[in-house]
Formats: structure tokens, C-alpha cells, sequence
């Protein structure tokens, strides 16, 4: 059997085991029934051949003084012992040495909060006269804001009385042109007139007044020089109308169909064409004005863009407006 009963400790949780058996000799003579007695080397030679006769591995021979397991184990714990006491002096020295690490650190950590709180109380003056300068600069900041606005007050009303002023010239202006354009009439007028009276007074100079028997050739004569002039002066008139008509009936066309989406470019034309060159605006108002009344629509009682009066408007403006043609779709 192994004993298990011989070792020691090596540490709290490892123990180094002395496994060894017991082997029981005879010693006894039995011829003189007396013991025998054997020497060092007869030991020896028993232990060779324990070995060869189990087949184990035979052990050196040892000039060592035997121990007892006492001794034995008492000497493990002694190493043991040392061992322990070289490892906690290895420890302390560590740990000695990282006291001073640390107190070199803490030292160093110290100047630095010294150099810090040193830099906070520069940065804490600077920051104190700072905002002195800020609040200086808030209270000049303030007094120039209110300065702008009164600039900018001063500038928006006189931005009003520029604004009225040329409203005003805008409207002189225009009813300048207004007049401008009716005194072109009028000289127009008056010139045709001094035709008309020039091509009378020719038909009544030239008629024969020799073979009249009572003189009434010469009235004659203007009277059919004025028959003419009034069927040229129907003509005329006759031909205006036509071509406004033909311009309201565009855009009331254009009213009343809903789908149209533009004037085509014959209808642009037409329109351009009763606008004439002097007061377009406000024959463009006319038009648009007789168109709505033809398709029975009030004046801004339609919904969405009337495009019908926003092209018509850029077209008395000289304005390029889109058109729409059949098969050819919208276009400029």
C-alpha cells in the first residue's frame, strides 16, 4: 500500500506528498533462532535487489545522513519560511518604492494644481475686466442700434416721400401721354379735316360753273366730294369696329373656354392690332372690359389666374406672351 502520510506544505493550498511504501523482512535465523544483524552495505545490497525482483528504478546511493520525517518536513517549512519571508521583503521594497513613486507623483500633481489655480485667477481677472469692455461694448452697441433705427426711420420715411413723389410723376406722366396722345388726334383730326376741306374746295373750284344754268354744279360737285369722304370716314369706322370686335371676341372666347390655357398667336395679333400704337392700357381696359361683359363674367369673379387679362395687359405692354396653336401646343 502507498502512505500518503509523509510531505509538507508548500503553500495554503499545495502540498508536496512523500509517497513511499513499507516493506516487512525476516530477520530471524531460524537454524539458531537468533537475529540477524546487517550493516550499511547490507542494506544497500537488499534495496538492489527489491529493485531488480519488483523490476523498479534502482536509486543512487547517497553518503546523506538520514532524516526523520520530522526533520524532514521541518526543514521544507524552514525553506518554505524563507521563501515567504524573501518574497514579502520583495513586497515591502516594492511597495516602499511605490510609496515614494506616489508622493513624487502627488508632489508633481500639487505644483500643477498650484500653476493651475495661479492661471485660473489670471484667467478670472481677465475675464472680470472682459466683461467690463463687454459691458461698455453692449451699452455702445445699444446706443448705435438705437441711432440705426432712427436712420433707418428718417430713411423709410423719406423712402414714403420718394415713393408718393414718384407715384406722382408716374401719374403725371402718364396723364402727360394721355394728353399727348389726345392732342395727336386732334392734330390728326385737324388734319384731316383741312384734307377733307381741300379735296371739297377742289371739287367745288373745279367743277364747269360756265354751262351751270344756276350755278349748282359747283355744289354739285361738293356734294358728291362729301358723299365720298363720308363713305371712306363709314369705311374706316366700319373696319375699327370690325377689329375690335374681333379682339373682344378673342379674349371672350378665351373666357368661356375653360380649357384654354392661352391666347393662339392669330388672336395676339388681332388684339395687338386693336390696340393700336397710342393708349394701349387703356384700350386694352376696353377690350377687356367688353369681352367679360359678352361672356356674362364679372370682373374679378373667377378663380385662379385669369390669364386672359394678364396677357392681355403684357400684350398692351409690348410684351412677348406664350400662345397656343392647334397641334403645336404651347410656345413663345
Amino acid at each position: 500500500a502507498i502512505h500518503r502520510d509523509e510531505g509538507y506544505k508548500m503553500s495554503k493550498d499545495k502540498i508536496k506528498l512523500n509517497l513511499h511504501a513499507h516493506m516487512v523482512f525476516d530477520w530471524i535465523d531460524h537454524g539458531t533462532g537468533r537475529a540477524m544483524h546487517y550493516n550499511r552495505t547490507h542494506m544497500a545490497q537488499i534495496q538492489t535487489i527489491v529493485a531488480n525482483t519488483l523490476d523498479m528504478e534502482r536509486g543512487q546511493s547517497s553518503d546523506k545522513k538520514h532524516k526523520t520525517p520530522q526533520q524532514y518536513k521541518a526543514e521544507k517549512e524552514a525553506e518554505e519560511a524563507m521563501k515567504r519571508k524573501q518574497v514579502a521583503e520583495e513586497q515591502a521594497r516594492k511597495a516602499e518604492a511605490n510609496v515614494v513613486e506616489k508622493k513624487q507623483e502627488q508632489k508633481e500633481l500639487e505644483d500643477k494644481n498650484t500653476t493651475l489655480r495661479k492661471e485660473m485667477h489670471t484667467m478670472w481677472m481677465k475675464n472680470l475686466e472682459l466683461s467690463g469692455q463687454r459691458s461698455n461694448l453692449a451699452i455702445s452697441v445699444y446706443d448705435q442700434k438705437k441711432e440705426l433705427e432712427k436712420i433707418n426711420l428718417s430713411l423709410f420715411q423719406a423712402q414714403n416721400d420718394l415713393n408718393s413723389t414718384n407715384s406722382t410723376l408716374k401719374d403725371q406722366k402718364r396723364l402727360i401721354s394721355q394728353k399727348n396722345d389726345q392732342l395727336k388726334q386732334i392734330e390728326e383730326g385737324i388734319t384731316l379735316a383741312k384734307s377733307f376741306d381741300n379735296r371739297i374746295s377742289r371739287a367745288f373750284n373745279g367743277a364747269d360753273v360756265e354751262n351751270s344754268l344756276w350755278g349748282a354744279t359747283p355744289l354739285r360737285a361738293a356734294a358728291e366730294e362729301c358723299e365720298k369722304i363720308k363713305n371712306e370716314i363709314e369705311t374706316r369706322y366700319r373696319r375699327i369696329e370690325s377689329i375690335i370686335g374681333k379682339a373682344v371676341d378673342c379674349i371672350s372666347d378665351c373666357i368661356t373656354d375653360m380649357k384654354r390655357r392661352a391666347f393662339s398667336s392669330s388672336d395676339v395679333l388681332t388684339i395687338d392690332t386693336a390696340l393700336g400704337k397710342s393708349r394701349r392700357e387703356e384700350r386694352a381696359d376696353y377690350l377687356l372690359e367688353a369681352a367679360e361683359e359678352k361672356a356674362e363674367v364679372k370682373h374679378g369673379n373667377y378663380a385662379g389666374c385669369a390669364i386672359w387679362e394678364r396677357d392681355l395687359r403684357a400684350i398692351a405692354r409690348g410684351e412677348q406672351v406664350r400662345t397656343i396653336d392647334r397641334g403645336q401646343g404651347l410656345r413663345y
